[in-house]
C-alpha cells in the first residue's frame, strides 16, 4: 500500500515515497539524507555495544591489510557465500569481522559474532549443564535466525567431539540452506582439520567435511598475502 502523508523533509502532502522508521518521504532527494544518518546511527550503536577493543570503531590509517578489510567490509550477504578469513594473529581479521558487521548492523541484517573459544564453551555447556534439547535449540537459532553468522578465530576452540559436531552441524546446515557464514581461522584448513580429527574420542574423521563445507559455500580471503589481487579464492579451491 503506498504511503501517505507528510514529508518529514520538504512537509509536503505526498502518496507513494519512503519510510526511514516511522517518519515519510515523498521522493529520493528527501529520502537520502535520512537514510544515510539512520544508518551512520546503526553503525554507532554497533559499536558502542562491542567489546571494549572495539568499540572506537576501524581507524583504516593503521589497518595492515586495508585492502583485505576493505574487501571484506563491502561484502553482501545477497551473494549468498560466506567467507573464509585465514592469517596469522595481527592482520586484522576480526577487525574485519567487527567492520563487515557494523555494515550489516546498518542495514539491519540480523548478526552475531561468535569466538571460537565462547562458540566451544557454549556447545558443552548446553549439552553437560541441560541437555541436547537446548544445544539443539541452540543450534536451530544459529542456522534459522541469523542473516549472517560470523566465527571468529574458530580453530581456537575446544576441539572435543561436541564443539566440533556442533560446528560440523552449522556448517552444514547454513551451506545447504544459503546462509552465509563467515569464518577467521589463523591456520590453514588442512590443519585445522588435523586438529580437530586427532581430538576426536570416537575416532570419527569430521575435520576435511568440515574444512570441506567451509570452502564449497565460502570465498577465502588470504590475509597472510599482502597483495588483494592474489589473496582471494573462489568457493570450492583448496
Amino acid at each position: 500500500m503506498p504511503y501517505t502523508g507528510i514529508c518529514k523533509a520538504c512537509h509536503k502532502p505526498m502518496t507513494g515515497g519512503y519510510s526511514v522508521g516511522d517518519s515519510l518521504y515523498c521522493s529520493v532527494e528527501c529520502y537520502r539524507p535520512a537514510q544515510l544518518a539512520h544508518e551512520a546511527a546503526l553503525r554507532k550503536d554497533f559499536w558502542q555495544q562491542c567489546p571494549a577493543y572495539y568499540s572506537n570503531g576501524v581507524d583504516m590509517a593503521k589497518a595492515k591489510r586495508p585492502d583485505h578489510l576493505e574487501y571484506v567490509r563491502k561484502w553482501k550477504p545477497d551473494e549468498r557465500t560466506g567467507l573464509i578469513l585465514i592469517g596469522e594473529s595481527g592482520l586484522g581479521k576480526t577487525w574485519s569481522e567487527y567492520a563487515l558487521a557494523a555494515e550489516l548492523a546498518a542495514q539491519e541484517i540480523t548478526c552475531e559474532i561468535w569466538r571460537g573459544r565462547d562458540f566451544g564453551k557454549e556447545a558443552i555447556k548446553r549439552i553437560w549443564l541441560t541437555d541436547d534439547e537446548h544445544l539443539d535449540k541452540w543450534v536451530e537459532h544459529l542456522c534459522g535466525d541469523l542473516g549472517v553468522l560470523m566465527l571468529d578465530d574458530v580453530d581456537k576452540m575446544g576441539l572435543t567431539d561436541v564443539p566440533v559436531g556442533t560446528l560440523f552441524d552449522v556448517a552444514d546446515r547454513r551451506g545447504k540452506d544459503e546462509m552465509p557464514l563467515i569464518i577467521s581461522l589463523n591456520t590453514h584448513g588442512s590443519v585445522f582439520a588435523a586438529a580437530m580429527d586427532a581430538k576426536q574420542k570416537n575416532g570419527m574423521k569430521i575435520g576435511d567435511a568440515i574444512i570441506r563445507r567451509f570452502r564449497d559455500s565460502c570465498y577465502t580471503v588470504n590475509f597472510d598475502e599482502p597483495d588483494i589481487s592474489r589473496a582471494i579464492a573462489p568457493p570450492g579451491t583448496n
